[in-house]
């Protein structure tokens, strides 16, 4: 099935349909799909490529940041078999279909990426890049490995220092909707917000025994602060900001409390 000139060719899951799916590197050509963009292939069970399935393209970058990659070069992904149906792909991406995603997508059985499913989140490296003569800030970082547990949350390992815009050093689990599952660490998922998701404005609750409100911050998932207000500021506004997922970073006198807020 494939013309094997360059780098290796991987089963990545046999699914519950007995389907194989393959993903394979650079130089290699599937036999008599001249045109195949693709580095992910499904196999039907007799051994035939599975025409049904429209295979994502993946592609990634060589160097640069997310938001401004240098030198594209082509992408693979591994596959993981969701409860629902669906399969979450992950590897060193940064692109499906043209489209941004990092590093971790949904798509459907028929190969159609679900927008949205994992809320922009994904893995980014902000170490001093310690492959720097080879490879980027941007194809350092990966998730390398996705497992699915018995209580239905994602284990995320792979090559980066956040997740979502938070610090996450190389290992991160996620709720089955997509969040991270910030409620295994002190402080963070304690904030209550509402309403959320939020358009035009919403207003925070602190955790019993929080001394007042200090400071509130509204990060992006790059970390960057975006918008901040002082406690009589309440309602906090939101009015301008582009629909997405965000954190909310409140500072009181007992510590630092975060949650997340996603803008319709």
């Amino acid at each position: 099935m494939f013309g094997t000139s360059g780098d290796g060719v991987y089963t990545t899951l046999i699914d519950s349909q007995d389907r194989i799916w393959v993903h394979f590197g650079s130089n290699i050509t599937v036999l008599n799909q001249p045109n195949y963009a693709s580095r992910l292939v499904r196999v039907n069970p007799d051994g035939i490529l599975d025409e049904d399935f429209n295979a994502p393209v993946f592609s990634g970058y060589l160097n640069g940041t997310y938001e401004n990659p240098t030198f594209p070069t082509d992408a693979s992904a591994a596959v993981v078999e969701d409860e629902d149906g669906t399969f979450i792909v992950n590897g060193q991406f940064t692109e499906i279909n043209g489209d941004h995603h990092r590093r971790i997508a949904k798509i459907t059985d028929s190969g159609d990426v679900i927008q949205g499913a994992m809320q922009a989140l994904g893995p980014d490296s902000v170490w001093d890049d310690w492959n720097g003569a080879a490879f980027g800030l941007v194809m350092s970082a990966s998730a390398g490995v996705v497992k699915k547990l018995p209580d239905g949350k994602l284990l995320i390992g792979g090559r980066f220092s956040s997740f979502g815009g938070e610090p996450y050093h190389c290992l991160v689990r996620l709720q089955p909707a997509g969040f991270v599952g910030t409620d295994d660490r002190d402080n963070r998922g304690a904030l209550k917000l509402y309403p959320n998701p939020a358009r035009y404005h919403f207003r925070i609750e602190l955790p019993d025994g929080v001394e007042g409100l200090q400071t509130l911050e509204l990060c992006d998932m790059q970390g960057r602060v975006v918008r901040s207000w002082s406690a009589a500021q309440s309602p906090f506004n939101t009015g301008g900001l582009p629909a997405g997922m965000y954190v909310v970073r409140a500072s009181g006198k007992n510590g630092v409390y975060t949650q997340k807020l996603i803008l319709h």
